[in-house]
């Protein structure tokens, strides 16, 4: 009897992108996929549309661009969860709002970037959602309403042990 092999495969996680912004879609897509540890498995402008193919392709990770004020950043974290609750979110917000960014993490966001972070501020906080930790950007060092935000200097730590 020859030795056991044992094959495993490995999957990079999959990740979704909602953004009405074609072009931030296609940026956000290259940044990702060109590390070869993320698999996009879906992407879209329509926040409709984007949960009817969440809940079909289930991914690891929604990253979700909320510019429209259709719905709050906790409603839509609300709706993502519904249709995939096992994927970590993560919100691209507008550096002034820290409070939904306080919000968003309340209702089980994974993690809140502003638009101007840089490229590897996405690549850590897709990485934190995919195992469960939550991140937030260093642009968010308090709410507005007063509550502190100790994650932001977590994350800092985060950016210093991994640059």
């Amino acid at each position: 009897m020859g030795p056991l092999s044992f094959t495993t495969t490995s999957r990079a996680p999959g990740v979704y992108l909602l953004d009405d912004q074609r072009m931030l879609r296609a940026a956000l897509a290259d940044v990702l996929r060109n590390l070869g540890r993320f698999e996009i498995v879906g992407e879209t402008g329509d926040f409709a549309r984007a949960l009817h193919e969440i809940r079909a392709c289930r991914p690891d990770v929604v990253v979700v661009d909320l510019t429209r004020d259709l719905i709050t950043s906790g409603e839509a974290v609300q709706l993502v969860h519904c249709c995939a609750p096992d994927a970590g979110i993560v919100l691209l917000v507008e550096r002034g709002q820290a409070c939904a960014t306080h919000r968003a993490l309340a209702c089980g966001a994974r993690a809140c970037l502003s638009r101007e972070d840089e490229p590897i501020e996405l690549v850590l906080a897709v990485d934190a959602a995919h195992r469960g930790v939550q991140f937030v950007s260093p642009r968010f060092p308090t709410c507005t309403c007063g509550a502190p935000n100790d994650l932001g200097r977590l994350a800092q730590r985060l950016r210093e042990r991994s640059g």
